[in-house]
């Protein structure tokens, strides 16, 4: 295997580890133990480490290590504020007909992040929810939007993951849930009232907002 491809292959199990809660905020980690982990050297999982420090995922400490990084409660809502924002864009140049939606993907990742939920397999919600927005957001043909609130919103990802995992039952029934939100935006979508659908995103920052300074996760 080519250098390049086994620096890659480290990102992206690494990557991979962090966003499933595999990895825990504030443990110590080291060099050493993250490849024998990977089965790899020290060469391709020092590329690695360094493109996630970038990126936000993790933080280096001088003769201790390095740990993976828990995005605080006010970042999680500035990065909300920003998805809100890059959506709201979205419905704009629709209403204007200067785009469309993809109505049917956004239905049938509606549908998927329902079942994900109904089983209760968080991870895997978590990201299908981020793959809902994404694809709402792509709709404002803005190719850079959807670069830079990808790039942002794993970091919630991961922490929101960790939160959940680590204490399953700090949130009580909930009467409103993000993919609740979904299906009426995507119903607002198809019936093109899209003034609700503006509506319906205030409504959704309101209660995201809510779930990340009570609880820390979305």
């Amino acid at each position: 295997m080519k250098i390049q491809n086994r620096e890659e292959d480290a990102y992206r199990q690494l990557k991979e580890k962090i966003l499933a809660g595999m990895l825990i905020p504030g443990d110590i980690l080291s060099e050493a133990s993250l490849s024998q982990g990977l089965g790899m050297s020290r060469t391709p999982v020092r590329y690695a480490l360094k493109q996630l420090e970038y990126e936000g995922f993790i933080t280096y400490h001088k003769n201790r290590g390095i740990s993976i990084r828990e995005t605080s409660s006010r970042e999680m809502v500035d990065i909300l504020e920003m998805m809100i924002l890059f959506e709201h864009s979205a419905v704009k140049k629709v209403k204007n007909g200067e785009t469309i939606f993809d109505i049917a993907a956004l239905k049938r990742l509606g549908d998927e992040a329902q079942i994900l939920r109904n089983e209760r397999q968080y991870a895997s919600y978590i990201e299908k929810t981020h793959q809902y927005n994404s694809c709402f957001i792509a709709s404002a043909g803005n190719s850079q939007l959807t670069v830079v609130y990808n790039t942002s919103w794993e970091r919630v990802i991961s922490t929101s993951v960790y939160n959940k995992m680590t204490h399953p039952t700090a949130i009580p029934k909930k009467t409103q849930t993000t993919v609740g939100f979904i299906h009426q935006l995507n119903q607002s979508i198809t019936d093109e009232a899209y003034d609700h659908t503006d509506h319906l995103l205030d409504e959704y920052f309101d209660y995201a907002r809510n779930q990340i300074l009570y609880y820390g996760q979305i």
